[in-house]
């Protein structure tokens, strides 16, 4: 095996917000003489209508990433002048590479993974290996579904005459970057790398070390696709169990964030979430917002749990009921404003924000895109304003709104009655200042209005959690037992899938190859966002009690998981 100073050639396959970073941090190892003398990162990216684009525009030393990312264009500027970064439309451009990272997209179909954009890549990857004198590492900085290092991509190398640990190493290091802090992430949070053979991961983590300050952690690639799949899935589960409380606290008029303090305070998970806008929220208690997008969270508990489903006719019940709650976040905001406008929302409205996160360009899931599909299904004249994201965006077309995008906010404000706040870019700190008189009422989505500023003799706010009256005490208690109880079903789903994955794929293996929910539950809890999976094992002693206790769905999941285990 290889060394790091033997790394002569290192190819990205697919200059996205995982890709991109990725190379441009290796590229400036390669700048610090880190690797073999001339070492340099080839990036690769299809000629395709539109994301062709790309190559050109990293060739110029810029980021082809838009919105707001501190130190990512700065990167690629030094590395390009410096020829430690090229890209190229040509995947042949690959042949020789001694590590290939393959960052594109995976998605979900049905209760399954859909790798066609993966798999594409991957033909490309296969060629390059057949063709190099190296012995590559292949490693995907994808999200996969558990099993599939083992029981699609070895297998489909292997129909192609590639032998692993002959002719390439498989393995899988998932991202855990965020948009607005892709270069932050990659040098700074820990990470996960699981390769199939064990001396492959500890090169794979030499060269990462050279360009991180994080603990790099090697393990088996089940571990890697447990755990990766397993935090994305547990940020989705609270966030939904904090759109059930805040769904209620809207009903019974509780003031939600004052409950959220009181929850995180007394848990001990604070955040500065009601101090500064748009903080990520990494409390105890999340934040429910328009809803949940991103190229992450959205799928991750379905690959968590496609073999498990597929295999054992079993359904992890709070994952994928967590889904549903989040998934009618957008709806929820809309049928919001429609009781604040009398029933209906009859004229013109205006959607502020694209994308699915602030201050960026990325569209993926967008719940905003998804509030403006509800709009345009309600026969509402409409348009939907951001400042970072492309005419051209692919998931703007797949939806057909891309007529209705605009960067021009007197444009998308001029005559509207109704603004939806769908994303918190921070140009919309101060919108109450930019809003015509022609504005009846605004929507936020997102929690950056301070309402103790807001002029609601002027124009009407409504938004989720933005209740008036004091939280009982009796629901305080109750709030804070469910957290508890909810937390313990998911550890418990965790456990059983772990479980079921070891004994059904793993159980011939070493010990270097097995799953342990332990060693699973730990890795998730160094997620650089916050994470606090309980113990499966520490059962609780009775399910929580109170009268509204039947409106909360993920707890009444939880309480079946409990009786069963008494």
């Amino acid at each position: 095996m290889k060394n790091k100073k033997d790394i002569k050639k290192i190819s990205v396959f697919g200059p996205g917000v995982v890709g991109m970073p990725m190379a441009a941090g290796l590229a400036e190892s390669c700048l610090k003489g880190e690797f073999a003398p001339g070492a340099f990162v080839q990036v690769i990216q299809r000629d395709s209508r539109r994301s062709g684009w790309k190559v050109p525009e990293i060739n110029s030393g810029k980021s082809p990433i838009g919105g707001i990312e501190p130190g990512l264009e700065e990167a690629i500027a030094r590395s390009v002048t410096g020829g430690t970064l090229k890209a190229s439309h040509d995947y042949l451009e690959a042949i020789d590479s001694d590590l290939i990272i393959v960052a594109v997209q995976t998605d979900k179909k049905g209760l399954g993974p859909d790798y066609g954009p993966l798999m594409n890549v991957m033909e490309q990857v296969a060629e390059v290996v057949g063709k190099s004198a190296t012995t590559p590492v292949v490693i995907s900085e994808s999200t996969l579904a558990p099993s599939t290092i083992n029981t699609v991509l070895r297998p489909f190398f292997q129909e192609k005459g590639l032998k692993e640990g002959r002719d390439l190493f498989l393995g899988i290091s998932p991202n855990r970057v965020m948009p607005g802090l892709l270069m932050d992430r990659v040098r700074h949070s820990d990470k996960l790398i699981g390769c199939l053979n064990e001396e492959a991961g500890f090169l794979v983590r030499d060269i990462y070390q050279t360009m991180s300050s994080g603990d790099l952690h090697t393990v088996n690639s089940f571990t890697a696709e447990c755990v990766k799949t397993a935090e994305n899935c547990y940020r989705d589960v609270m966030i939904a169990f904090a759109a059930e409380l805040a769904r209620y606290c809207d009903r019974k008029n509780y003031n939600f964030l004052e409950l959220r303090k009181q929850l995180n305070d007394s848990i001990g998970h604070a955040d500065a979430v009601g101090e500064q806008r748009n903080a990520v929220p990494q409390g105890a208690i999340l934040l429910p917002t328009t809803g949940v997008g991103g190229h992450c969270l959205p799928k991750d508990g379905i690959l968590l749990s496609w073999r498990y489903t597929e295999s054992s006719g079993k359904k992890a019940g709070i994952i994928l009921k967590s889904r549903e709650i989040n998934d009618q976040s957008p709806q929820y905001l809309y049928d919001m404003a429609a009781a604040k406008s009398g029933g209906r929302i009859s004229g013109k409205a205006a959607v502020l924000g694209a994308s699915y996160l602030f201050n960026s360009d990325d569209t993926r899931n967008s719940p905003s895109l998804a509030l403006a599909a509800i709009l345009r299904e309600n026969g509402l004249e409409f348009l939907v304003h951001d400042p970072y994201v492309r005419p051209e965006d692919f998931y703007l077309e797949l939806l057909g709104l891309t007529d209705y995008l605009t960067d021009n906010l007197e444009e998308t404000l001029r005559g509207a009655e109704v603004v939806f706040i769908g994303t918190g870019h921070g140009i919309y700190y101060d919108i109450a200042d930019q809003l015509p008189d022609c504005v009846q009422l605004v929507v936020d989505g997102t929690h950056i209005i301070d309402r103790g500023d807001w002029d609601y003799s002027r124009h009407k706010l409504v938004g989720i959690g933005h209740g008036t009256g004091k939280v009982p005490d009796d629901f305080v208690q109750f709030a804070h037992q469910a957290y508890d109880f909810v937390q313990w079903g998911f550890a418990q789903e965790l456990k059983d899938i772990c479980e079921f994955y070891d004994r059904t794929y793993l159980k011939d293996e070493p010990n270097y190859g097995r799953l342990d929910y332990r060693k699973v539950r730990e890795l998730v809890n160094t997620c650089p966002a916050g994470r606090f999976v309980a113990d499966a094992d520490a059962i609780p002693a009775g399910i929580p009690q109170h009268p509204d206790s039947g409106e909360f769905e993920l707890l009444k999941i939880a309480a079946d998981y409990h009786s069963a285990q008494m």
